[in-house]
């Protein structure tokens, strides 16, 4: 359980970071990290939007379909390493393989 002192410092952060952005205007960029984060998780192990239609005439095969096969590493946690064992690993994130069919 999140502390509720933390909490409110994130929620005072959070406030802050929304005022700037008023006082910046639209010109001004803001990265979220969390979203940089997720955006860039999906752009790693998620199948490519374009796959379906680039390998279509393979797909259109009978019992034919695309999915990822990922390194070991991905399904298991080195020994010994410190990480949040409350978030989610890349494996509980996305279900693999991934697969689709046309």
């Amino acid at each position: 359980m999140i502390p509720q002192e933390a909490t409110r410092l994130l929620e005072t952060a959070e406030k802050y970071v929304v005022q700037a952005q008023a006082e910046f205007g639209q010109q001004a960029k803001f990265d979220n990290p969390k979203q940089t984060a997720i955006t860039l998780d999906r752009f790693a192990y998620d199948l490519d939007p374009h796959e379906k239609q680039t390998y279509s005439k393979f797909l259109a095969l009978r019992q034919t379909s695309i999915f990822r096969v990922l390194p070991h590493s991905v399904y298991h946690r080195p020994l010994n390493t410190l990480q949040n064992r409350l978030s989610r690993t890349i494996a509980q994130r996305n279900s693999f393989p991934l697969e689709f069919a046309i």
